[in-house]
């Protein structure tokens, strides 16, 4: 009897291990960021493993070198507060299954560089005759309606069109219909036209400003008075990041002017 039960336990333990070779511990796939206002979002599929019950959280000041451990989640998403915007981060990601082993780390670098946004900013139409309240500029390093030559563009009448009028060698161009400030990732290398663009209402311009920044204007609402717009501005200069959804797997280069 002793022998049978030897022989049952042993039957058990490697059924056991059979089952656990059936499903082989894979890092998080799929991992997204989205660039926030001091914070970066992290979201990544659900690994088809049964016996995964969290993952782990690395982040490291470059793609390279050694990862610190930062968190352990049971969910598939993971909300970092602990960055600075203008600044870019780099991540990596494991699996942890219920027996306590862990996978490798994510093979690919997942980053983003958070940055300031703001919402329902206002400047006031210009025309030749008058600037109304003296506020139809807008600085975007400092978010702030400003008199028309002070801004990195202003906000006019042409010909009976709203349109915005940039700066010298500032950039912009218009992205077409968006539904908020994460619809845009990144602003584009090619396709710019200097000094202004037509103004649509639910449409988001990129702006490459003359001191080689990228931000990104949504506007919301047109009158004859006014416009109302959110805005995203990337403090780090020559960076194209705005608002990462579906991370790009490679290292961005800055751009120079």
């Amino acid at each position: 009897m002793r022998i049978l039960k030897l022989i049952l336990v042993i039957g058990i333990i490697g059924g056991a291990a059979c089952a656990r070779r059936t499903y082989p511990l894979l890092p998080p796939q799929d991992v997204e960021s989205i660039t926030g206002d001091n914070e970066i979002i992290l979201v990544w599929g659900k690994v088809q493993n049964p016996h995964v019950v969290s993952y782990r959280i690395y982040r490291n000041d470059k793609p390279y070198g050694y990862f610190e451990l930062i968190d352990e989640v049971s969910t598939t998403s993971y909300v970092d507060h602990d960055v600075v915007n203008g600044v870019t981060y780099y991540y990596a990601l494991s699996s942890v299954d219920e027996f306590g082993n862990e996978s490798d780390l994510t093979s690919y670098p997942i980053f983003d560089t958070p940055r300031p946004e703001r919402h329902n900013q206002r400047v006031f139409a210009y025309s030749y005759s008058h600037d109304t309240m003296g506020l139809s500029g807008y600085l975007l390093a400092e978010f702030s309606p400003v008199p028309k030559d002070s801004g990195d563009f202003y906000f006019t009448y042409k010909n009976g069109s709203p349109v915005i009028i940039c700066k010298p060698s500032t950039y912009i161009q218009d992205m077409g219909k968006t539904q908020d400030l994460t619809d845009i990732n990144w602003a584009p290398d090619e396709g710019w036209t200097m000094e202004s663009a037509t103004l649509l209402s639910g449409h988001s311009y990129v702006i490459w400003t003359q001191d080689n920044h990228f931000a990104h204007v949504r506007l919301q609402r047109i009158t004859g008075e006014y416009i109302l717009f959110d805005v995203a501005y990337q403090t780090d200069p020559g960076n194209h990041e705005l608002s990462i959804g579906r991370n790009k797997g490679v290292i961005y280069l800055k751009t120079g002017r």
